[in-house]
């Protein structure tokens, strides 16, 4: 036998429909939403911290109600034997998803190592303080592999994000246009 409440409905306390075992079908009426609790349309809202709202839909984990967001770095161009930084700062609370970048011409250096570091709120967010930019085709998108930390990867609005590539050799070339993107959720 169903119940139905017609009109508000006000509970002070904790409000428990179905279990794990049985959840149930949540419909908003009219065709407004129709969300049914279980394992191709589930809706996830997550208390975990590091971890965004997500809902499933065609077998697939989608973050729900995120856009991915960028923020493009213009780096100037690398100088040999010498380190550059670029600050910039997260416009909301986020997560970092990903650390790409591109250069007109790839650095390069026979006698030495030409080395990149990101760190939010001081904190390292690639998988290594120095991790190469040699190697690269030259303007061409790359990605950076990231902490398994994942604290390190959240910040605050207004976070500082540090990029500090180094050339420890005078033999270093290229380097030239360097971009570099943020991809954050905000969350």
């Amino acid at each position: 036998m169903a119940s139905l409440i017609d009109g508000d409905l006000k509970a002070t306390g904790k409000v428990s429909v179905g279990n794990a075992a049985t959840p149930p079908d949540i419909t908003g009426g009219a065709g407004v939403m129709v969300t049914t609790n279980k394992a191709n349309g589930s809706i996830h809202m997550r208390t975990d911290t590091d971890t965004l709202p997500e809902c499933i839909h065609n077998g697939a984990v989608e973050k729900l109600g995120f856009a991915q967001n960028s923020i493009e770095c213009r780096l100037p161009n690398l100088v040999a034997n010498s380190s550059i930084s670029y600050t910039t700062h997260l416009p909301r609370n986020a997560i970092v998803t990903a650390i790409r970048r591109r250069y007109t011409t790839a650095p390069a250096s026979a006698g030495g190592n030409v080395t990149a570091s990101v760190t939010l709120a001081g904190n390292q967010i690639l998988a290594s303080a120095s991790e190469n930019e040699e190697g690269l085709s030259n303007d061409t998108l790359t990605a950076h592999n990231l902490t398994g930390t994942t604290a390190n990867l959240k910040g605050s609005k207004g976070g500082k994000i540090v990029i500090t590539i180094t050339s420890n050799n005078a033999d270093m070339t290229g380097g030239t246009d360097g971009m570099y993107y943020i991809d954050y959720e905000c969350n």
